[in-house]
């Protein structure tokens, strides 16, 4: 699945892109990244659910010290770099703030330490379980009156929260029962059913209805992922599903790495005036893609570099 999590980084990618256009962007590109906005951080929390077992199989320090290492770690680090960035413009972010209650994408890294945790303590009989309640617990949220649960969101807040914790459950339910479980959810018509689903939840999304991070379409958004798993293992069977695949292994550096490579650009934008349009947008979301491949290859050559990432490379 590695190939299907290099896409979804690619899609965030592209939306803070377009959210980072100065003026307006097309319509057809706006409508495109509303379609796919339900389930770009949705599939990424689930393929992180789905490696849960394993992490949990090493003794309980080695579990702890990684997840400190590759995440809380590149998460302070990122963070800092994310402020700094900011503070170029007439905004001065506290930094503090941001490391507790982010605003900008790396609520995604506190987010996946919360739930790394949680499964510390919680037993694997048990997280099964959690699935359901998980999204009830969204559905119920007030995100006006809990949204600085955890991260700073006025939009979504607490509901964002416990909706991609069932996300990260089922991903952990489905690969711990995947020899009973997938054979199942494979079947042409039950794959059938799912993508009819998911372009429905598309549709509407594309269409100015809220969606994303909505309990109400969590079914449509599990059947997005369902229907997209045997089209993902097909293409990783190709040349260039292979190479997208070996970007998949490195979401981590493409994730924190085109954030601030973004405003970066997003200042130089304003500065030199153009207003939206498409040629913005995708130079913006070429900036941010291009810096995360660029250190990649990098790191490899610079070992130093794979610090930015990881407290403690092997």
């Amino acid at each position: 699945m590695d190939s299907l999590r290099a896409v979804a980084v690619v899609a965030v990618i592209v939306e803070h892109a377009v959210n980072l256009t100065p003026g307006s962007v097309p319509a057809a590109l706006q409508a495109v990244t509303n379609a796919v906005a339900p389930f770009r951080i949705p599939t990424l929390v689930f393929l992180s659910g789905m490696l849960l077992s394993r992490s949990l199989a090493r003794p309980r320090r080695e579990y702890v010290q990684g997840k400190l290492s590759r995440i809380a770690w590149p998460y302070l680090v990122w963070s800092v770099i994310t402020v700094g960035v900011s503070s170029l413009g007439q905004d001065r972010p506290d930094l503090l703030e941001e490391v507790v209650a982010p605003t900008s994408p790396m609520w995604f890294l506190a987010y996946l330490l919360a739930f790394y945790a949680l499964a510390l303590v919680v037993p694997a009989a048990v997280r099964g379980w959690l699935v359901v309640p998980a999204l009830l617990a969204s559905a119920l949220a007030d995100p006006a009156g809990l949204h600085s649960f955890f991260v700073h969101s006025p939009e979504h807040g607490v509901q964002r929260f416990f909706l991609t914790l069932a996300f990260f459950f089922a991903g952990d339910l489905l690969a711990r029962h995947a020899d009973r479980v997938l054979p199942v959810l494979l079947r042409r018509e039950v794959v059938a059913v799912a993508a009819v689903l998911a372009l429905g939840a598309a549709a509407i999304s594309a269409a100015g209805w809220t969606v994303r991070y909505q309990p109400l379409y969590a079914v449509a958004v599990f059947a997005g992922i369902v229907a997209l798993i045997p089209l993902f293992e097909r293409f990783a069977a190709t040349r260039a599903g292979a190479v997208v695949g070996g970007y998949g292994r490195h979401t981590m550096e493409l994730y924190v790495v085109h954030w601030p490579v973004q405003l970066v650009t997003w200042h130089v934008v304003v500065a030199l005036g153009p207003d939206g349009g498409l040629v913005v947008t995708c130079a913006n979301a070429l900036a941010g893609l291009g810096a995360g491949l660029a250190l990649v290859h990098l790191q490899r050559r610079v070992p130093v570099l794979r610090r930015l990432f990881d407290l403690t490379p092997r």
